[in-house]
């Protein structure tokens, strides 16, 4: 530092010899006055600025999660980037691997996962909706969980949540998707006919409250899962995006916090506000389709999804309201004639 003399060292370096005091100018006896031989510019250095944890991971994570669990803290980046959405977030757990992220928040007593974001680097029994397997091959993806609690709720209420969900990840995503990300009812996201990402909610009633668990997997590297690789299928950020694709973690720190706000400020009587949107994006809008309701195979024409959170579909015998199953859009070598 410009205040002490050019002659002092660090704290073990033996000084030179010195010329005696009464030799040296005025200004540097009064400087070595207040300055003593022990003090090196180290000394005058800021300490360092306490880092934030977040909160202890519950020890019933860490029993479900045995097969290699770490608890870290939020990355700064998103600390500096989205505080609103980080002080949301009540803990967060990385796990190298585990069988499903959605099971551990919801093996969680009940409302202990509200705000927690728990995130794999693979996953061995990931599932996504009607209990299909959602491959998770070691960091190829992001594969994560969200856990919230909404007051007063009720399952019935959902439907319009999964939709809102599958919204925001599509327009988070779209920077890397090349204005090729699609969404297919009720929140799978395609390019083409290739899925891209899915989303999953489950849920858990209690004491007139609702706890939603939302699982999250997003293809980020190119997949190399066989079959499916090879039959077109499935795609990735990287092979969607011109520059060569982000990495997993800058997915990760544009996700949770979107998702977080989503959460946070959602209302099942706000539809109205966003459903344009995600019709914008709708890959079945006027398409045939099939599905099966009941063990019975139905075929109609999409018209979108209404304000509830249903698929509408016309058909020959009139318009029918499609809640649960898949649709499947008809290849036009199958598809009725108009």
């Amino acid at each position: 530092m410009h205040c002490l003399p050019r002659y002092f060292g660090p704290r073990n370096r033996r000084l030179p010899s010195l010329p005696p005091r009464h030799a040296r100018p005025r200004a540097e006896r009064q400087m070595l006055h207040r300055c003593p031989r022990q003090m090196t510019p180290s000394r005058f250095a800021p300490p360092p600025a306490p880092r934030t944890r977040m909160t202890s991971t519950p020890s019933s994570l860490m029993t479900n999660a045995a097969d290699g669990t770490r608890t870290g803290t939020l990355p700064s980046l998103l600390c500096q980037s989205r505080p609103a959405a980080r002080a949301r977030i009540a803990g967060l757990a990385r796990l190298r691997e585990t069988r499903s992220t959605n099971d551990l928040l919801l093996a969680m007593p009940f409302g202990a996962c509200h705000g927690w974001v728990i995130l794999a680097h693979a996953q061995s029994g990931a599932r996504g909706r009607n209990g299909r397997q959602w491959h998770s091959p070691p960091g190829a993806g992001l594969y994560l969980s969200i856990g919230w609690v909404f007051p007063g709720i009720d399952r019935s209420q959902v439907g319009p949540l999964s939709l809102r969900i599958g919204l925001v990840l599509a327009e988070v995503l779209a920077p890397w998707g090349g204005g090729r990300i699609g969404l297919k009812w009720p929140n799978d996201l395609l390019a083409g006919d290739a899925k891209l990402a899915g989303v999953l909610i489950e849920t858990r009633a209690g004491a007139g409250d609702l706890a939603v668990v939302v699982g999250i997997g997003v293809n980020v590297r190119k997949p190399h899962l066989g079959e499916f690789a090879a039959a077109g299928s499935v795609t990735s950020l990287e092979q969607l995006a011109e520059d060569g694709g982000p990495t997993v973690e800058t997915v990760a720190l544009a996700v949770i916090p979107a998702i977080i706000d989503a959460l946070a400020t959602w209302d099942p009587a706000d539809s109205a506000v966003w459903l344009p949107r995600w019709r914008s994006l709708d890959i079945l809008a006027d398409q045939w389709v099939s599905w099966i309701e009941a063990g019975v195979r139905h075929e109609g024409r999409a018209r979108g999804p209404l304000a509830d959170g249903a698929l509408l579909v016309e058909t020959i015998a009139g318009a029918r309201q499609v809640r649960a199953g898949e649709v499947e859009r008809l290849r036009p070598a199958r598809a009725p004639a108009v």
